[in-house]
């Protein structure tokens, strides 16, 4: 596969996935099927922040499901993600806080707005596949602007809809909707996913919560009877009962699984910047595969901490051009895979 044609490629399957989870999630689209994971909402909302600047009308689905939806959002969490990864989503999403802050008066997005940067010449904030700036028709969107980011107007075009409630990828938000957006409740959607549960510090890390509040969370829920504490050599695993999670799970369509969408989406966004401005022209083939192959290096630690490192072993072996063929195919194949 040629150097353009893995870019293309691999940002359409990265859109596809993105569209996927929004639609079963409510925002109206046509879209692959979306794979059986329970979704992250505030891992997602980053992701749309960086890649959604491809697709102006995904981006612009997700502004709207923000206008409706946003207190489903922890803020907390956002913040948490923003601070350990998710560099290119960070000068996105400050315009989008201010977005929700100022024309539907949710004020509690002011604490993600900051302050305006200093800058001279916007930057367009839609892109081709190709790289080239989307045109823009009409006025300009003025709060973008203010942080540098020339679009156009955003228009609320009431095409939000229910999340597909028996679809596994929405248990979280459902069950937010019904007991709260806290960790208590992200707590339990994580216990429903593994049957041998967990131990605070490994929840906490798959959560992105602090040890200590996943710790507090879980003493304080285990006192209800649903949430069991065992006692094992070494540490303490908590799970949820068996009655409690088939409540909830037999209203899904299939039992949904679990990946942390969080690190996933923070190792594609490291890899499509080097791989984004990767250009057959700049450099030889050996050049760009060598370019690549550090950009998996800087991906890998968070792919091997999913489970997903087997993918690319085979890659390793090879060089220049057939390194880039082999790496396009393994990309494939893991997509392939999230939506399952």
């Amino acid at each position: 596969m040629s150097l353009p044609g893995f870019k293309e490629t691999f940002l359409q399957n990265t859109l596809d996935l993105l569209w996927g989870q929004w639609c079963v999630l409510g925002v109206a689209g046509h879209s692959k099927k979306a794979g059986a994971y329970c979704i992250d909402p505030e891992a997602l909302l980053l992701a749309t922040c960086r890649f959604g600047r491809f697709d102006p009308r995904l981006f612009d689905g997700m502004l709207e499901w923000l206008t409706r939806h946003e207190e489903f959002l922890s803020l907390l969490r956002v913040n948490t993600l923003l601070k350990k990864g998710f560099d290119e989503s960070a000068q996105v999403m400050r315009p989008v806080a201010a977005f929700l802050e100022e024309e539907y008066k949710k004020h509690r997005w002011s604490k993600l707005v900051g302050e305006l940067p200093g800058i001279s010449k916007p930057e367009p904030l839609f892109f081709y596949a190709n790289g080239l700036p989307v045109e823009i028709f009409g006025r300009q969107d003025a709060r973008f602007l203010s942080y540098g980011l020339s679009r156009g107007r955003v228009e609320n075009k009431g095409h939000i809809g229910p999340f597909q409630m028996n679809h596994p990828g929405s248990l979280r938000l459902r069950l937010r909707a019904l007991m709260g957006v806290s960790s208590r409740t992200d707590v339990l959607v994580y216990l429903m996913m593994f049957k041998t549960g967990g131990h605070p510090s490994l929840i906490a890390k798959e959560l992105d919560y602090t040890q200590r509040g996943i710790h507090q969370a879980l003493v304080s829920m285990s006192l209800s009877g649903w949430v069991l504490r065992n006692e094992r050599p070494r540490e303490v695993v908590y799970t949820v009962a068996d009655s409690l999670r088939e409540t909830f799970i037999s209203s899904l369509k299939q039992n949904p699984k679990w990946v942390t969408w969080s690190r996933f989406f923070q190792a594609l966004e490291i890899f499509w910047k080097i791989l984004e401005k990767a250009s057959p022209d700049r450099l030889p083939v050996e050049g760009r595969s060598a370019e690549l192959r550090g950009a998996m290096q800087k991906a890998s630690n968070l792919l091997s901490l999913l489970g997903f490192s087997g993918y690319f072993q085979e890659c390793q072996q090879k060089t220049g051009a057939e390194y880039i063929d082999s790496l396009a195919v393994a990309w494939g194949h893991l997509f392939a895979l999230l939506n399952e």
